[in-house]
């Protein structure tokens, strides 16, 4: 794509995260475009499982739009919250991991395998923990990013 008379438009956000006394300063770009919609078919969130229908009155509570009776699940169950937990630092993982493909300041030993890619997603896990990354690193990082995302839809509105 070409604009006449302005340079490849790029918006980045700088970042510091805190390790103890030492600090490691990050310039980060926003996602690809794209880029949720191809991890959501790479990374499914769980559903608790079915525990029964809705019932009022004992009876069967039908949803007004699609006439189907409504369904109860178990929000509660171990394996479901196990599983939840697990599905939210992967997909934090992955933002993570794709912020900081980014930055020049960091290069990862583990490559995201297309075949293997949950596996992948834990190897990284494992090497940002090695390294001394933190949830709250993770949050500072996937937050800048949000923000440099909010930021570039806020100037593509004001374009159109």
């Amino acid at each position: 794509m070409k604009i006449n008379n302005i340079e490849n438009l790029k918006y980045t956000v700088d970042v510091s995260l805190k390790f103890g006394s030492r600090s490691l300063e990050l310039s980060l770009s926003p996602l690809p475009l794209g880029f949720q919609e191809d991890l959501s078919c790479k990374l499914t969130e769980p559903i608790p499982p079915f525990s029964g229908f809705i019932k009022e009155k004992g009876k069967l509570v039908k949803d007004p739009n699609t006439k189907q009776f409504l369904k109860e699940y178990n929000t509660k169950d171990k394996i479901y919250i196990k599983e939840k937990s697990k599905y939210e630092q992967r997909l934090n993982i992955a933002l993570t991991h794709k912020a900081l493909e980014s930055s020049s300041e960091i290069t990862f030993e583990t490559f995201l395998d297309k075949d293997n890619y949950l596996e992948s997603l834990d190897k990284i896990t494992q090497e940002l923990q090695d390294f001394g990354f933190l949830p709250v690193h993770l949050f500072q990082i996937i937050k800048a990013v949000t923000e440099v995302d909010i930021l570039e839809d806020l100037e593509k509105e004001k374009k159109s």
